[in-house]
C-alpha cells in the first residue's frame, strides 16, 4: 500500500468512526435506545463496526472486478445471513431489557437491517475508491515502465551513433599520420567512460555533460582545417542541476556531421545557458553539406522522442534553415522538478 492510499485509508476510517457512525445514529431511531435500550444500543454499534471492517476487507466490488464472481456472492450471502441472525438478536435483546416489548419483526429490525443497508453501500464506496486507487497507481507503474523501456532504447540507438562518428574521426586521423593521435585517443577514452558509467542513469549533473560536450568539440577539432572555426559557451549557474544524459550531444554532432566544408570557411557555434532550473541551449552551422540534405536525422528523433518521455510539456525544440546555415534551439524548463518525479 503506498502512501497515497494509507492516508486515503486513515481519513475515510476517520470520517466512518467519528462523522458518519454519529449522524447515522441521529438518524435513525438508535439514538432513543440510550436511555431505553443501552445495551441494545451498544449491540448495534459494535455491529455496525464489526460488519464494516468484514465488509471492507472482503472487498466485495475488487472481486467482482477480478472476475471472482462466486467468492463475491458468498461473502454478500453471508453478511445478509449474519445481519438476519443478529437482527433477530437485537428483536431478542430488546425484549430481555424492556418485557413490554413483542418478540415479532418490529421497528427495530428493520432498523438493524436499514442500518446494514447503509453500511453495506458505504462499505462498497470505500472499495470502489481504493479500488481506483490502485488502478491508477498500477496504470501509472506500467506508464513508466514502458517510458523506461523506450528511454533505454533510445540511449541504444544513441551509442553506436556515437561511436561510429567517433571512430570515423580516429580513423581519419590515423591515415593522415596525425600527431594528434594520443590526445584524440585519451578523449575518445573519456567519452567511452562518459558513456559507459550514465548508461542507466536518467539524470546527471548537468557539469558531466557540459564536459562531455567539451571532449566531443575538442576531439572533433583535432581532425578540422582551417577552414572550421568553432566556439563554445557553458554558462551554468548550478552545476549540479540535473540532466538526463546524451540530450544534448546529438545536436552537435550533426553539426559537425552536416555543417563542415574541407574548402569553403564554416562555422559552429554551440551556446549553453542555464539560470534557475532553465537550459537554453543552441547549435549553428553555417555551412549545409547539400549531399547530407536527404539524410533520415534518426538521432533527432530519437532525442525528441526522450525529450517527450522525460519533460512532457515543459521542452521546446526548434530546427531551421536559411541563408545563413542551421539553426537549433532546446529549451528546457523546470528541469530539477522532473528529476523528482522520474524517481
Amino acid at each position: 500500500m503506498t502512501m497515497t492510499e494509507k492516508k486515503l485509508n486513515l481519513y475515510t476510517n476517520l470520517f466512518f468512526f467519528f462523522i458518519f457512525i454519529p449522524v447515522l445514529t441521529l438518524v435513525v431511531p438508535t439514538v432513543k435506545w440510550v436511555e431505553t435500550r443501552p445495551w441494545l444500543f451498544v449491540a448495534v454499534t459494535v455491529y455496525l463496526i464489526i460488519i464494516y471492517q468484514a465488509l471492507t476487507h472482503a472487498n466485495i466490488p475488487g472481486l467482482f472486478i477480478r472476475r471472482h464472481y462466486v467468492r463475491s456472492i458468498i461473502y454478500l450471502l453471508l453478511s445478509l445471513g449474519i445481519t438476519a441472525l443478529f437482527a433477530r438478536f437485537a428483536v431478542w435483546l430488546s425484549y430481555y431489557e424492556r418485557p413490554a416489548t413483542p418478540q415479532h419483526w418490529s421497528p427495530i429490525e428493520s432498523t438493524v437491517w436499514f442500518l446494514f443497508l447503509v453500511i453495506l453501500g458505504f462499505s462498497f464506496f470505500y472499495n470502489m475508491l481504493m479500488e481506483s486507487t490502485r488502478l491508477a497507481r498500477a496504470r501509472e507503474e506500467m506508464e513508466a515502465q514502458r517510458d523506461k523501456a523506450e528511454l533505454a532504447m533510445y540511449k541504444a540507438q544513441i551509442n553506436p551513433h556515437f561511436l561510429f562518428n567517433t571512430l570515423n574521426t580516429l580513423y581519419g586521423l590515423i591515415l593522415t599520420d596525425s600527431d594528434k593521435r594520443e590526445e584524440a585517443f585519451e578523449k575518445f577514452i573519456n567519452m567511452c567512460k562518459y558513456t559507459y558509467n550514465n548508461a542507466n542513469r536518467d539524470f546527471i549533473p548537468m557539469s558531466e555533460e557540459t564536459d562531455y560536450l567539451q571532449e566531443y568539440v575538442d576531439l572533433q577539432q583535432l581532425r578540422l582545417g582551417d577552414t572550421t572555426h568553432v566556439t563554445t559557451s557553458y554558462d551554468v549557474d548550478n552545476p549540479d542541476t540535473p540532466v538526463a544524459p546524451m540530450i544534448l550531444i546529438t545536436f552537435v554532432e550533426n553539426a559537425f556531421k552536416y555543417g563542415i566544408s574541407s574548402t569553403d570557411d564554416s562555422h559552429i557555434d554551440v551556446k549553453l545557458r542555464v539560470r534557475r532550473g532553465t537550459l537554453l541551449f543552441t547549435v549553428f552551422n553555417s555551412h549545409i553539406n547539400p549531399q547530407k540534405k536527404t539524410s533520415t536525422h534518426s538521432g533527432i528523433r530519437n532525442v525528441r522522442h526522450r525529450l517527450d518521455l522525460l519533460y512532457t510539456d515543459d521542452y521546446t525544440l526548434r530546427a531551421h534553415a536559411d541563408h545563413e546555415g542551421y539553426h537549433v534551439r532546446l529549451e528546457i524548463r523546470q528541469m530539477g522538478r522532473h528529476q523528482s518525479l522520474k524517481m
